[in-house]
């Protein structure tokens, strides 16, 4: 994974450094300890999902391609809602990291943002797939934010032609 885009390396950065999007101290200790969840998958091509407590949720592969604002859609705002409570219920299950080193190939790492630093775990891709892991629910909710970003990413690669355009060739 030595070959990753600049742009991506500098995305996650942001990402792993992002403070808790709301400054009232009242609103910040109603919410849940996890206000961010990242996620690095490292399957070919390495890819990480991103989603936040404000609904801020976005996609990037460690080509440089980043899909952001998709939790601007209900349903992507759903499944990033559903990777930050998978977090959440299984905060036991992480310990406090200094930083957040991308996972082998095949493995996937979990990383937390809350008020008291981030937190990490990581976890066997194939187990996550299976059901067979904790997170396997947050990271069912990881793979659709994936193909949403995927579906979004072709749409504005491949726009449809508007069906409303007038026929230049009809007879007068």
């Amino acid at each position: 994974m030595s070959d990753l885009s600049p742009a991506y390396i500098e995305a996650r950065e942001a990402l792993l450094g992002t403070p808790r999007a709301t400054s009232d101290p009242e609103t910040a200790a109603a919410q849940p300890r996890a206000y961010g969840v990242i996620v690095d998958i490292g399957f070919n091509p390495l890819f990480t999902v991103a989603a936040f407590a404000d609904g801020t949720t976005s996609a990037h592969d460690g080509n440089g391609y980043s899909v952001t604002g998709l939790g601007e859609s209900m349903q992507t705002l759903v499944l990033g809602r559903g990777v930050l409570r998978g977090a959440e219920e299984n905060l036991t299950s992480f310990a406090p990291v200094d930083s957040a080193p991308l996972p082998a190939y095949g493995r996937v790492r979990f990383t937390v943002l809350t008020d008291d630093g981030p937190m990490g775990v990581e976890a066997d891709g194939a187990a996550l797939l299976k059901g067979q892991h904790p997170l396997s629910r947050a990271f069912t909710a990881v793979m659709g934010i994936m193909e949403q970003a995927r579906h979004m990413a072709a749409q504005l690669n491949d726009p449809q032609p508007d069906a409303a355009q007038p026929d230049d060739h009809k007879p007068n």
